[in-house]
Order: structure tokens, then sequence, then C-alpha cells
């Protein structure tokens, strides 16, 4: 997933990257916390904080509510930051095979209007960005939070296709004093693009950057 926009010889944070950032910053005692080793030096399990436990309790009931599944989270949740996921595993977590929508969690990168037909909006979720259809309720809920792209929201989805985007750009610095631009390397992606239709929305409020760590949705 891109993060750094290389334009006129300058790298520039994106939105994204800082909600990462922020995230990271505010959490570190957390994630430091599940990653603990047992007497052995073996990972222990991980288990969720008490906050966690209530947010994700109430997760699945809103999930319950709307007939979705939970199989994107717990595939996210299991799989990490870092762990390579394939093109058929995504799939299988985004689309239910008695089509059943699903839950995810994430934030609005984006709204924009379709020729006066409708809306569609951008969530952003780990590896993962969804280019899903809304109505206009949907983009209410988006738009009158005050948090905007700061906020996590819970979505119910029905994902049509998923892809592997082809390539990420990376910047960096140059190590040389004389190369005032950073350089740019294309390698293959490990993000997915996914699109479909949002069935309906609503921010996580306190309890959202919690949650997010413990599905890795950021």
């Amino acid at each position: 997933m891109q993060h750094l926009v290389v334009t006129q010889g300058r790298a520039i944070i994106t939105p994204r990257l800082l909600v990462v950032v922020l995230v990271l910053g505010a959490l570190l005692p957390a994630i430091v916390g599940c990653s603990k080793t047992g007497s052995k030096g073996e990972p222990r399990e991980r288990t969720p904080t008490a906050e966690q436990a209530a947010a994700m309790k109430a997760i699945e009931s809103f999930a319950a509510e709307f007939g979705a599944g939970t199989s994107w989270l717990e595939f996210s949740r299991q799989k990490g930051w870092s762990e390579p996921v394939f093109s058929i595993e995504a799939r299988s977590a985004l689309m239910s095979s008695d089509g059943r929508p699903t839950v995810i969690i994430g934030h609005v990168i984006d709204v924009a209007e379709l020729d006066r037909k409708g809306y569609e909006i951008r969530i952003g979720t780990g590896n993962l960005d969804l280019f899903l259809q809304a109505d206009e309720k949907v983009v209410q809920t988006i738009m009158q939070n005050p948090h905007g792209m700061f906020e996590f929201f819970a979505a119910i989805v029905r994902v049509t296709s998923v892809r592997r985007r082809l390539f990420s750009l990376n910047a960096e610095a140059s190590d040389d004093d004389e190369v005032s631009a950073p350089y740019a390397t294309i390698e293959p992606s490990e993000g997915f693009v996914a699109s479909g239709v949002c069935l309906t929305i609503q921010p996580l409020g306190d309890k959202g950057t919690t949650v997010a760590i413990w599905y890795h949705a950021f």
C-alpha cells in the first residue's frame, strides 16, 4: 500500500500513514503487552484486554444484526501485519460462499459522488483498500462524524471482487549528499484492492483504535 507520495523530488506523508503513526504511538504499550513470551520463551497466545473484548462483542452483535460474518476480521487477526497472503485466501475471507456480507474495520480514506447516481467510499484496513458503492445514509454517517479520517468504522460490506495490486512504490532519502531528491523503488505489492457495496456503517468511537490493534486493521 503506498504511503509516501513523491512529487517534485519530495516525499510527502499521506493522511493514511499519519493515522498509522498516531495509532502506533498511542498504543505501543498494548502492542508490547500482546507479544510477551511464556516462561520458556515461546510466544503466548494473544488475549484481548477487557476493553477490546467489550468492543469485539459489540462488533459481533452489529454483524449479527445484518446477518454478516466475521471471517475477514478473524483472518486478518490470525495473519497479522507481515505474513504473506495469497489472493485466494483474501478472496475466501472477504467473499462468503453463501453470499453473506462480512464486517470489516477500517478508516474512511475518501468519499466520492458517482455522477449523481450514488456514492463511492474508499475504506482502508490493513493491506486492503475497498472501493464500495454506498447510499446517502452511509455517506451522511461518515460526513457527520467529527473525527473524519481519524475515526475507525465498522462496516457491513458485500464484496464482489478482490485483486492484488500490481506494484508498490517506496521512496527513501539518498545517502549521497549531492543528491537532494529521494530515490524510488518499485516492487511487487503485498496489498489488495476489493470492490463491492457498503450496506451500513457505524463509527467505533473511543474504542476504535484499541480494537483496530487487535484485528490489525490499520
